[in-house]
């Protein structure tokens, strides 16, 4: 960003730095925006949609020990759709 504030466009500091220009103008709307650039903050993933019944999945699934991958997603599929 220096490079650029300096008078070096966006271009030639994407060649200069091996990042893409999209980055480039990321960097310039987010100091923009937040007047820093520092790595935002980690998002993790989606939530997981069994979060709240984490307890009772797992002892569910520890009552299965021989069941395939498969039988316990087919139970909760249809614990899930019955709960609607």
């Amino acid at each position: 960003m220096k490079d650029c504030d300096g008078g070096m466009s966006g271009e030639d500091a994407a060649r200069k730095y091996p990042v893409s220009m999209t980055r480039v103008y990321s960097l310039r709307k987010q100091r923009r925006e937040t007047a820093t650039v520092a790595p935002k903050e980690y998002r993790s993933g989606p939530k997981m949609k069994l979060a709240p019944y984490e307890k009772e999945v797992r002892q569910a699934v520890a009552g299965l020990p021989d069941a395939t991958l498969a039988e316990p997603s087919e139970m909760l599929s249809y614990c899930a759709g019955n709960k609607k």
